[in-house]
């Protein structure tokens, strides 16, 4: 005795792909990573380039979050990591600085994650990665990542850079020109290329320098008399 399915009592079906692998060996063969905060300190900053104009943004980096590891409880509560940072003068910079209106996603909050085969890989908003012939390329959108930078900036949520902060980097900068042009540069493409790195970073420092206000010249020359004489004691003297 035959089942009526309706439709004259013909069964519907649908086509099935059956895959010759299971579900998570199809995913991603990477080691997973941690959830994370990202953290900053008034005195680390990277020169970016922005429509023809130089300008330091905060140098962020990343405190990962796991139970037990890094000042995190074994609930991998970060409270104590936290307190930890901000003891040593870094910022901690809160998820909800980061609006939907800052990500190349729409969505709010500084931290992603997708799924691998043994987990989930965490990563920054701004960052995506590509699979290239098996190979998991990371990019990230710069010029969306900078301009979120640029507001917090803006907005006072963090501090711009102190006039003796450049002084200090334009200072080190100075000697890394010195030492690279010091070598054969006609000779040696690698030292003709860290030569011509040392010298666009002295020009990008020495040209975001100039634009600082409420110093005049007596006054930058004393800071950085002053700077040098504290950068030669941490080198103990050389």
């Amino acid at each position: 005795m035959g089942i009526d399915f309706g439709s004259n009592g013909e069964t519907r079906s649908e086509a099935v792909v059956v895959g010759t692998t299971g579900a998570a060996n199809r995913l991603p063969r990477m080691d997973p990573t941690p959830a994370f905060l990202v953290a900053t300190h008034p005195r680390q900053w990277i020169v970016v380039e922005s429509n023809g104009k130089l300008e330091l943004l905060p140098q962020l980096v990343e405190l990962a979050i796991e139970p037990g590891i890094g000042d995190c409880d074994e609930y991998g509560n970060p409270d104590k990591m936290i307190r930890a940072r901000e003891n040593k003068g870094f910022i901690v910079l809160k998820q909800e600085w980061a609006k939907a209106s800052d990500t190349p996603d729409g969505q709010s909050g500084y931290v992603r994650r997708f799924q691998v085969q043994k987990g989930h890989v965490h990563h920054m908003a701004w960052t995506k990665y590509r699979n290239v012939a098996g190979q998991m390329i990371l990019e990230r959108d710069e010029k969306s990542y900078h301009a979120w930078l640029r507001r917090l900036l803006a907005e006072g949520l963090l501090p711009a850079p102190d006039s003796s902060v450049i002084e200090a980097m334009l200072i080190r900068a100075r000697e890394r020109q010195d030492r690279a042009n010091s070598r054969d540069t006609k000779g040696n493409a690698l030292a003709a290329k860290l030569a011509d790195q040392a010298n666009k970073a002295v020009f990008s420092l020495e040209e975001i320098s100039t634009r600082q206000a409420g110093l005049s010249e007596e006054q930058k020359a004393a800071r950085i008399e002053f700077l040098q004489s504290q950068l030669s004691q941490l080198q103990g003297g050389k």
